[in-house]
């Protein structure tokens, strides 16, 4: 009897930690922050639009060994996106990434990226690009690399949320836990591309703007402050000037041996046509890699250079400024 009254008091004492942990856990908010939005070309179909993240605070941690909640998260863009789509296996699979706690960047260097659907993070069977991860009881280390805490997911086009909208790609069955008093948990989007061309530049001094608006639904919905962000600002990417252009007339041949294959070296220039960038870093390279070590090249000397590879480009938050975005090769 004395053995039955100890764990009842032991339950109650249980079941009144986790209230009082409730009442005294500040609530779970989320704050979208875009950064500094980058310009981007007017002319481009595929343009990088600027990383968003969610600076995640407070909320209560899932109890160690159990199932983190999942969440959906979409985002959508005033134009169509445009982001690359690398497999159209068990679903449209967009290059777009979600990455949780900034894995393998300047703030986090030691902690890998591991990506949903790894060997060491397998997918839920029958439900591919949603895994299953438990919580450590504070929200420290859910999402560290190791084997089952993926912290990197791909997005899907067409599926979920976005329902098929040409302007929004979604993420299923994300697991996030909340932080608690641990600190903040960020959640970055990246890898977004859009249709500039489809907006075009604007008629006044103010640059048109790409916005992304992000929702986030499911079992754990996410408080967000400032859903709506700025992502990038739209310019005219090529100038071109045409110099000396003359007076042609209509059927009145002119530099015939051009056309006919003829005497080259008996043509003449008509004009001059000059193009340059229509803003600072307008024309970018593919990746920052190059396979001229002689040349401008970015990494330091003794580098082994591809032939004509890429490299990574995996840092959260980095400014590459080339035409691939976020890369882990």
């Amino acid at each position: 009897m004395a053995f039955s009254k100890s764990i009842l008091c032991l339950a109650a004492a249980s079941v009144f930690a986790v209230v009082a942990s409730a009442q005294t856990a500040p609530a779970l908010q989320c704050v979208a922050n875009a950064g500094v939005p980058p310009t981007i070309r007017a002319e481009g179909l595929t343009e990088l639009v600027g990383d968003v993240t969610l600076n995640c605070t407070g909320g209560i941690p899932t109890q160690a060994g159990a199932q983190v909640p999942a969440s959906n998260v979409t985002v959508f863009l005033n134009t169509n996106i445009t982001s690359r789509i690398l497999s159209t296996s068990q679903g449209t699979w967009s290059e777009a990434i979600l990455l949780i706690d900034e894995p393998h960047s300047t703030s986090n260097p030691n902690v890998p990226l591991l990506a949903c659907g790894d060997a060491n993070a397998p997918e839920v069977a029958g439900n591919p690009g949603v895994c299953i991860v438990t919580g450590t009881g504070n929200g420290v280390g859910v999402y560290n690399g190791s084997v089952g805490r993926p912290n990197v997911f791909q997005a899907r086009q067409g599926v979920g949320a976005a329902g098929g909208t040409a302007n929004a790609v979604s993420w299923s069955g994300v697991p996030f836990d909340a932080p608690g008093t641990s600190g903040t948990r960020v959640i970055r989007i990246t890898n977004v591309r859009a249709n500039a061309n489809q907006l075009g530049t604007s008629s006044t001094l103010v640059p048109t703007q790409i916005t992304m608006y992000i929702s986030v639904t499911g079992s754990n919905q996410l408080p967000i402050n400032n859903p709506t962000q700025t992502v990038a600002f739209i310019q005219r990417g090529l100038v071109s000037t045409v110099y000396q252009a003359g007076s042609y007339q209509q059927c009145v041949s002119n530099n015939a041996g051009v056309a006919t294959g003829g005497n080259y070296g008996a043509a003449t220039a008509d004009f001059i046509v000059t193009m340059r960038e229509g803003f600072q870093s307008a024309f970018k390279r593919k990746n920052w890699v190059t396979d001229n070590p002689g040349g401008n090249n970015p990494q330091p000397l003794g580098t082994t250079y591809p032939s004509g590879g890429d490299e990574n480009q995996n840092v959260p938050g980095a400014v590459y400024n080339t035409e691939s975005a976020f890369e882990n090769i």
